[in-house]
């Protein structure tokens, strides 16, 4: 009976070491999935909280002071995420699929039209205030550069004109039609917002109660907001001057 007491003792202090071994290497196991990790492509792993994911930008909290600020990466940086439950997310493939779907609606060069409508405050001896109305038609080049040809019309009021029945002098509403050249610059800040500069040459062709042609010149600079373009520029047409508000669509 002794020597069974003695034997049971030693497989119970085995026995004990052993779960004891396990435990701690499930504790060790369960330790490495506790947290994410973030691989960069230069090798090195942050312990993190990972917060969002998207094609641009991790924005993560460090895992021993989740407390503390958001940090961002750059999509760009990384090879790899580790999350917690032992999921991997390789972001060279993210990172290259979204660039592709980006880029499929951004092709260079294509097709820009714009419609404006605006209004021109006449400066100087030969200014006279008009209503402006544009279509312009060209090539986006760039996501930096568009030139396209313009054209539309300029209605002027107060222009002089001699009635032949009453032989007075009378005001009435004139109109030419621009066709012009039209070139752009842009800044582009966002995908949705790009300032620009703007130049156009061309001449300009009387219709209505003004004859006669001549050259004609926009110098200006505006904002294009998605759809929405808003412009500015200083005009001068058959020796007219002044200074036009346009508001638009491009598309």
């Amino acid at each position: 009976m002794e020597f069974v007491k003695i034997v049971h003792a030693v497989f119970s202090k085995r026995i004990s070491k052993v779960l004891f071994c396990l435990l701690c290497f499930l504790g060790i196991g369960m330790g490495a999935y506790s947290q994410d990790v973030i691989v960069k492509k230069d090798g090195e792993e942050i312990k993190s909280k990972v917060m969002e994911v998207s094609g641009d930008e991790i924005k993560y909290k460090m895992w021993d002071y989740q407390d503390g600020p958001i940090y961002r990466i750059p999509a760009s940086e990384i090879f790899m995420i580790k999350y917690q439950n032992g999921k991997k997310d390789i972001m060279s493939t993210y990172a290259s699929s979204s660039q592709k779907s980006v880029g499929d609606n951004k092709k260079y060069p294509r097709y820009q039209g714009e419609v404006n409508l605006g209004y021109t405050l006449g400066l100087g001896e030969n200014g006279l205030d008009r209503v402006v109305f544009e279509t312009i038609h060209g090539s986006r080049i760039s996501k930096y550069a568009f030139v396209g040809l313009g054209f539309g019309f300029n209605a002027y009021k107060d222009i002089l004109s001699f009635d032949e029945y009453d032989g007075d002098l009378e005001t009435v509403w004139g109109m030419t039609v621009p066709v012009f050249l039209d070139m752009k610059g842009y800044y582009p800040v966002t995908d949705d917002f790009a300032p620009y500069i703007d130049l156009g040459l061309g001449c300009s062709i009387g219709v209505l109660e003004i004859e006669g042609s001549g050259f004609l010149a926009n110098v200006g600079f505006g904002i294009n907001y998605k759809k929405l373009n808003i412009g500015m520029n200083f005009q001068s047409e058959n020796k007219a001057k002044g200074f036009a508000f346009k508001l638009g669509l491009v598309f």
